[in-house]
């Protein structure tokens, strides 16, 4: 697993640090996720599961361009090794929202387009990637000033979660 997940984030732009002869420093050292793979085709998986924890820490830290490419590694990963899973529409919806962040809402339509589809496939409408993706993508159409889209959307929205029995916040 070590070598893939280097080389990984090799592909993604990072290098490694070399930590002999440093004192632990907590703002520049950072463990992003301890993962054992479960079997030895999985390692790939666990690499990629440890590049979305790594680009959320980025998103976390402001670094957004970073945190892309990491999330577009990642997504490849997840389309070349496990594109009947439903992990793969919820990464989607995360690419989805970090080009919007960045104001990309473009290609976050069609990412959150193809995430509605992959979980439609996978996990059905009533779920909660589902309704986070929905919910992404109706802050999207607010963002681009289609309140009538967005409010249709919302309604939908409500409807999943009600059958859901999410915990769903008063207004």
């Amino acid at each position: 697993v070590d070598k893939k997940l280097r080389k990984e984030l090799e592909a993604a732009g990072l290098e490694r640090i070399d930590p002999v002869g440093r004192p632990f420093d907590p703002a520049f050292h950072e463990a992003v996720a301890v993962l054992v793979a479960t079997a030895p085709d999985q390692d790939h998986l666990v690499a990629a599961t440890i590049l979305d924890r790594l680009a959320v820490t980025m998103v976390m830290r402001h670094e957004l361009p970073k945190a892309d490419k990491v999330l577009r590694r990642s997504l490849a990963l997840w389309k070349a090794l496990a594109a009947d899973s439903p992990n793969l529409g919820e990464r989607l919806s995360n690419l989805a929202d970090l080009c919007c962040m960045q104001g990309g809402f473009v290609e976050a339509e069609t990412l959150y387009r193809e995430a509605i589809a992959q979980l439609k496939r996978t996990t059905g409408v009533k779920h909660k990637f589902m309704v986070q993706t929905l919910e992404g993508y109706a802050n999207l159409l607010l963002a681009t000033r289609r309140d009538a889209q967005a409010t249709t959307l919302k309604s939908k929205i409500a409807a999943i979660q009600s059958r859901l029995d999410l915990d769903v916040p008063q207004a």
